[in-house]
């Protein structure tokens, strides 16, 4: 399931916003013990997605930075055939000049 950081962005959102609505509701002296462990068990719930889905989003961040790397070396392996110079000093480059090409 791809995760996206806007997804870990708007999770964070949502518990920080129940956590003002209980901070106000705390200062108001409006809520029960009850409530205040519904709050709290929600917030939990949310900090837990937002865990997963900056985790899965950092997955996705280094498996796009190893095919960078692998694309950079492809890269430089193509401009060594173009130059010339993919196998120069090497027992091929002796053997195609003896060979004559």
């Amino acid at each position: 399931m791809p995760i996206d950081i806007a997804v870990g962005l708007g999770l964070a959102k949502n518990a920080l916003d129940i956590v003002k609505a209980v901070r106000e509701a705390l200062r108001q002296k409006k809520l029960t013990h009850e409530e205040m462990k519904d709050y709290l068990e929600t917030l939990q719930d949310k900090l837990v997605d937002v865990k997963t889905s900056l985790a899965g989003a950092d997955d996705d961040r280094r498996a796009l930075h190893k095919r960078i790397e692998e694309l950079e070396r492809y890269d430089d392996v193509g401009k060594a055939f173009i130059s010339g110079t993919a196998f120069s000093g090497s027992k091929v480059s002796r053997i195609a000049l003896l060979a004559g090409t």
